[in-house]
């Protein structure tokens, strides 16, 4: 059965849930939390809003490390994106975030969305190891 396709049970791949953004989570649920060593998004092409969610977090903690699926980003997959990578990339660099490859390889988000890897690591500047090279 397709997706939104009716199927015996109802509507398949359909599905409904609250959303809490990470600050809710980080100022109310857990508000002890001084540290993230690492932030994983895999969020189908909803990254800004979850960086966007996460600003006070990202501003206030330390978050060492971001990891971000950008695959369904890339205009050659068709879909419609409510992400604009460069200036949500701009902004982390600006915050002192080093773009990089999952394997620690140095990335240039000047190159194109479609040439960065499937998945991409932004790294808080003071936690890159200068000395690593990639693998």
């Amino acid at each position: 059965t397709a997706l939104g396709e009716d199927d015996e049970r109802g509507v398949y791949g359909v599905d409904y849930m609250d959303v809490v953004s990470l600050d809710q989570v980080f100022s109310e649920i857990h508000p002890d939390v001084e540290r993230i060593h690492l932030l994983k998004v895999d969020v189908e092409t909803a990254e800004i809003e979850v960086i966007n969610g996460a600003m006070a977090t990202i501003c206030n903690v330390i978050v060492e490390r971001i990891v971000m699926e950008v695959e369904y980003l890339k205009p050659s997959h068709g879909l419609p994106i409510r992400c604009d990578f460069d200036r949500m990339a701009d902004a982390l660099v600006r915050m002192g975030y080093v773009l990089r490859g999952v394997k620690g390889e140095a990335l240039d988000a000047g190159v194109g969305l479609d040439r960065l890897p499937h998945d991409v690591l932004f790294e808080l500047g003071l936690f890159v190891d200068k000395t690593r090279t990639p693998a």
